[in-house]
């Protein structure tokens, strides 16, 4: 839970707290179970918070709260490093700092250009912030409680915190990496930047059929990137913390398409991203990089007198702001086996088939699905 914006409490009175408490961000349904609760849907919380406070920054947070988010905390890394394949894109300046934070999005108005529906609005609540939750993100349950086992290769029990569902086969994996996709390229378009994510255009290794995800012309990288998308999890599917998930795809991913791509004149640049919405520095980097083309496009073809500084800092905020709310949305398509917009697909993964159409979100809220620290024993 977090605590109320701008409020002391005992153990901690000096530090800053910036976001409601959960109670102040819901209302319970007048005639539903008791359990039941009403979260509000992303458009109403932006403007809350947009209106309440001027950044999400959880270390400013108390220690039980800091833990309690430690997943979502905000990340702080040199912009320059030679060891990027970014380093010769753009011209970094010498101890200038880059910052992220999963839930930034929330202050940004640029994460409402796409619409994100209040039933996976409240998915993603459930799995990023630990909130009661509908329960078509777990598996059916027996008349006795208990969960049914998944009919997924891996044949495990699944756990209440809804991990299994993240890495199952038969969830919405290809549809969350499909909208990522679609809505960074989308995000590229003001920058007036050559991206794009057609399988004609962008290339494929010499040697095999493997392609990366997207093709992007950046106007001081002396050779064209190839992009290639990776969600990972950072859970098993039992609940197993694994604190290197993301460097881990980053560098299966250079292992994977690095060399192939080098030997046919293309640069080579993971696009990495955890469910939660943490992002891999290079990421940062790219949208910094694109922000930035963004401010002088503008500046060149618009407003001539207009700060560039400041308004590179305004296209990087929303850029982060429309890349971070499609990590939300497809953390929730891949708990709902959804389709890259949104829809969702009919799911045979648990249970028997008179359970597999159970699947509504009309259904009362169950405090089943826990953030991932509080699921980890935190």
């Amino acid at each position: 839970m977090l605590p109320r914006a701008g409020s002391q409490t005992p153990n901690d009175a000096t530090k800053k707290l910036v976001l409601p408490t959960f109670p102040d961000l819901t209302t319970d349904a007048p005639h539903a179970p008791a359990h039941t609760t009403l979260i509000p849907s992303q458009r109403n919380l932006t403007r809350l918070v947009v209106s309440k406070t001027d950044s999400l920054d959880a270390s400013h947070l108390t220690q039980s709260s800091r833990t309690r988010t430690q997943h979502l905390s905000k990340h702080s890394f040199k912009s320059r490093d030679v060891n990027s394949p970014l380093s010769d894109a753009h011209p970094f300046a010498h101890g200038h700092t880059l910052s992220h934070s999963p839930l930034q999005f929330l202050c940004s108005t640029h994460s409402l250009i796409t619409p994100f529906p209040k039933p996976q609005f409240q998915v993603y609540t459930a799995y990023a912030l630990g909130t009661p939750t509908m329960p078509p993100v777990l598996q059916p349950r027996k008349e006795n409680g208990s969960l049914f086992p998944c009919r997924c290769s891996g044949a495990v029990d699944p756990n209440d915190s809804g991990h299994h569902k993240m890495v199952c086969k038969n969830g919405g994996t290809t549809g969350a990496h499909d909208h990522i996709e679609d809505e960074f390229v989308s995000a590229t378009r003001p920058a007036h930047i050559q991206c794009t994510n057609s399988k004609a255009t962008v290339p494929k290794h010499a040697d095999s059929n493997h392609q990366g995800d997207v093709l992007i012309t950046l106007s001081r990288a002396p050779r064209p990137f190839v992009l290639d998308v990776s969600v990972p999890h950072p859970y098993s599917g039992s609940g197993a913390y694994k604190p290197s998930a993301l460097q881990d795809a980053y560098t299966s991913k250079r292992n994977t398409h690095g060399q192939a791509y080098e030997s046919q004149g293309y640069s080579f640049l993971p696009v990495i991203g955890s469910t939660y919405g943490r992002q891999h520095d290079d990421f940062i980097r790219l949208q910094y990089i694109i922000a930035n083309t963004q401010a002088e496009y503008i500046i060149q073809h618009f407003q001539p007198h207009k700060d560039f500084k400041i308004l590179a800092g305004y296209c990087f905020a929303g850029i982060k702001g429309r890349i971070g709310a499609a990590f939300a949305r497809a953390l929730a398509y891949r708990a709902l086996s959804c389709t890259k917009d949104g829809r969702r697909r009919h799911y045979h993964a648990y249970g028997p088939r008179d359970q597999a159409s159970n699947q509504r979100l009309d259904l009362p809220a169950q405090p089943h699905v826990n953030a991932p620290v509080a699921a980890a024993g935190a």
